[in-house]
């Protein structure tokens, strides 16, 4: 490209060229000298042969040569300072200006081709180190100046040493050493701030000063508490650090001074009232032989005694003339004379002490001020010694507690002994004679070994309940005494073994069937039938022949039915066929539940339950309160109850005319009558002509229950009454 001068821009192309010989950055960006000019066709009449001042002159200048590449054909580092984007563009000749041509180029090179830089950046027309030069520092144009500071450049970034008297306390670069370190607030250092304790703080070279105020003192040159010293008054430090006054002076508004109220005995100001030393006059000191004296109204006197010594006559001449720790005169204190009861004293360390008592007395309370205060010959809280007791009911005689005959001192008291005893319950009782025993007596035999409680009318397991296992207690007709029998008679001669149809739930009814001699138990889920002879029950299954579930033995379609058979069984009784019933082919059964009674017909031929009556209505009922007569238990309080027939027992008496109020009646007493028992009462029914009760009473007064054996009154449940022969379950 042919070089061309634009005679435009000569002048501002001279004022730059002038800045960057000094270092300065173009003010006009837009017209910065480097800034390549377009190729612009010279004028045809430009002047080729112009000499260099000529040149010199010019606008702006083309650049003979890209600017990337140096004069020697190499790349040339790019120019760090490039115009912004949004620079106009440069000044160009318009299409119009006359061209002008140099007559021939001169031998030098042109004035605008780049001077080579190699490693440098090329700031202005000079070659520059970016990473030390603090006026281009990390790129052309960055100085490093900030205030109150040296700046310098390490490493192409600004670093700032801040001025002696200034730092930077708020860490911010952007105002650099911002704090004059000559304040009261920042003296010598960021933060360091003068104590103005009792003065005036200040701050010279960088070190705290304060002002003391009027007759205060900075004596331990510690600035922080400031001046901490009031030497007006100070006797070490007197109106001056460090000045201390002497013994027996004051300081007084700042001077040492001597000021004594009293007198002076030689250099000493004595209160002679007082002083032990000088007490009345100087030089008159006090003493006291074994104690401390004292001066009182410049008399002397005693203070006190040292320990064991005592005044006993108020002589201050003689001070604390008796030793009270072995005076019998004055054993303690004065006038304590040890004369000790049934004994001889003597006094050691200063409390009297026993030297013997008399033969058959003793000190037992340790208080040698009463000597041997106790006879031991008949105490009955120390006979023989002190502290030796007599048991409750003893006597003491000639030093020796003795007990009444047959009794002997168990544990303090005079207790019976030898008499016979026993121990243990049931099977487990034994018999031995009374003894001696910790906390009283005892009885010297050793209880048995419990064993599994069995059905046998023996408390087994000893823990005073008989045969509260699952038992079976039968009462034969005319007997005294109870039969018991195990639920299972398998179990109980082989506890690994069970019979097939025994119940496995508690069972909550039980009614017999006469004329078959056998009994069906239920619970609540299925029926069991018991053979009545016992001669077959140590055959297997020859006790419980068979069981099944309720629904198979009482079906019901009605639904009133149903729903008592939902609610809990209380019990059951059946009727025999010889009374009401036809005594060849049925018996009656009656189901009592919590919420009604059912009605059952009973066929002897194949041992099935039917309904009684036809009519559903006639099949069941809820009982009324007074269902039987006022003697009469709530239905749902009944936990067994049985027909006999014919009262051979004789457990219960009444006259039938006056229970059913009937004169026609004859009979002259109750046969026919079923038996109504709940948990504690039991109500005799007649039945052979009114259905009424005729009475109540407790349940252990019902004949049957008294008898040896009985069943325990807690566990009596529902049973059955068989041929005159009783049967009870265990409740539920």
């Amino acid at each position: 490209m042919t070089p061309h001068v634009s005679t435009r821009s000569a002048p501002r192309l001279a004022a730059l060229l002038i800045l960057s010989v000094f270092g300065c950055d173009p003010p006009f960006p837009e017209l910065d000298p480097w800034d390549a000019a377009p190729d612009v066709a010279p004028p045809a009449d430009a002047d080729v042969d112009a000499d260099a001042e000529d040149m010199a002159d010019a606008d702006v200048l083309d650049v003979p040569a890209p600017m990337d590449a140096s004069p020697d054909g190499t790349a040339a580092e790019e120019p760090p300072d490039a115009p912004p984007p949004d620079a106009g563009p440069p000044d160009v000749a318009p299409d119009d200006a006359p061209a002008v041509t140099p007559d021939a180029a001169p031998d030098l090179p042109p004035i605008d081709a780049p001077l080579p830089c190699g490693a440098l950046s090329r700031c202005g027309d000079g070659c520059v180190d970016t990473s030390s030069a603090a006026e281009h520092c990390g790129r052309c144009g960055n100085r490093c100046v900030a205030a109150n500071a040296a700046g310098a450049c390490a490493a192409g970034a600004c670093v700032f040493t801040c001025n002696v008297g200034f730092a930077d306390c708020d860490g911010n670069s952007a105002n650099g050493c911002e704090t004059a370190t000559t304040s009261t607030s920042h003296c010598g250092a960021c933060g360091r701030a003068c104590g103005n304790s009792n003065g005036t703080p200040g701050c010279a070279a960088g070190t705290c000063q304060i002002a003391c105020n009027a007759g205060y003192l900075d004596c331990d040159g510690d600035n922080a508490n400031g001046c901490e010293t009031l030497g007006v008054n100070d006797t070490t430090h007197c109106g001056r650090c460090g000045n201390r006054c002497p013994t027996g002076q004051a300081c007084v508004r700042g001077a040492c001074a001597t000021i004594c109220p009293d007198t002076l005995c030689g250099a000493a100001c004595v209160d002679l009232m007082t002083s032990v030393a000088h007490c009345g006059a100087c030089g008159r000191a006090c003493a006291t032989a074994n104690g401390m004296p004292r001066c009182v109204g410049a008399t002397c006197g005693i203070a006190t005694c040292h320990a064991g010594f005592a005044t006993c006559d108020s002589d201050v001449a003689n001070g604390c003339e008796v030793n009270v720790q072995t005076d019998t005169g004055n054993c303690g204190f004065c006038g304590n004379r040890c004369n000790l009861l049934n004994a001889t004293s003597t006094c050691v360390a200063g409390a009297c002490a026993l030297g013997a008592c008399v033969s058959g007395f003793g000190n037992c309370d340790g208080v040698a001020a009463n000597g041997c205060e106790v006879n031991t010959l008949a105490d009955l809280r120390n006979c023989g010694a002190c502290g030796r007791t007599c048991a409750m009911g003893a006597t003491c005689i000639g030093g020796a507690c003795v007990c009444p005959s047959g009794h002997t001192d168990c544990g303090g008291v005079c207790r019976p002994t030898g008499g016979r005893c026993s121990v243990g319950v049931g099977a487990c009782l034994r018999d031995g004679v009374t003894v001696c025993a910790p906390g009283g007596t005892a009885c010297s035999a050793t209880p048995g070994a419990p064993s599994r409680e069995l059905c046998n009318g023996v408390d087994d397991d000893c823990d005073g309940t008989v045969d509260e296992v699952d038992c079976i207690w039968h009462l034969p007709y005319g007997q005294r005494s109870w039969v018991v029998h195990p639920l299972d008679a398998l179990a109980a001669r082989d506890p690994t073994r069970r019979s097939t149809h025994a119940p496995r739930e508690p069972i909550r009814a039980a009614f017999d069937i006469e004329s078959l001699r056998e009994l069906y138990v239920l619970t609540a889920t299925r029926w069991h039938r018991l053979d009545l002879d016992t001669t077959r029950w140590s055959l297997p299954d020859g006790q419980w022949r068979d069981s099944g579930a309720l629904t198979s033995a009482f079906q019901e379609s009605d639904a009133t039915a149903q729903a008592y058979w939902r609610s809990p069984i209380l019990h059951a009784f059946s009727i025999p066929a010889a009374h009401g019933g036809d005594a060849s082919t049925h018996e009656g059964v009656e189901v009592v539940t919590r919420d009604g009674v059912i009605f059952y017909s009973f066929e002897l031929s194949t041992r099935e339950f039917s309904p009684a009556f036809s009519s559903p209505g006639d099949r069941h009922t809820v009982p009324p309160v007074s269902w039987e007569g006022p003697w009469a238990p709530s239905y749902q309080d009944l936990r067994s109850s049985w027909i006999d027939l014919h009262n051979r027992n004789g457990w219960v008496h009444g006259q039938p005319a006056r229970i059913c109020n009937d004169p026609m009646i004859t009979a002259p007493d109750v046969t026919v009558h079923q038996m109504l028992l709940t948990a504690t009462t039991a109500h005799p029914l007649e039945a052979g002509h009114c259905f009424r009760c005729f009475g109540a009473l407790a349940i252990g007064d019902f004949p049957p229950f008294g008898y040896p054996g009985a069943p325990p009154l807690a566990m009596i449940g529902d049973g059955a009454f068989n041929n005159d022969s009783l049967w009870i379950f265990r409740a539920p």
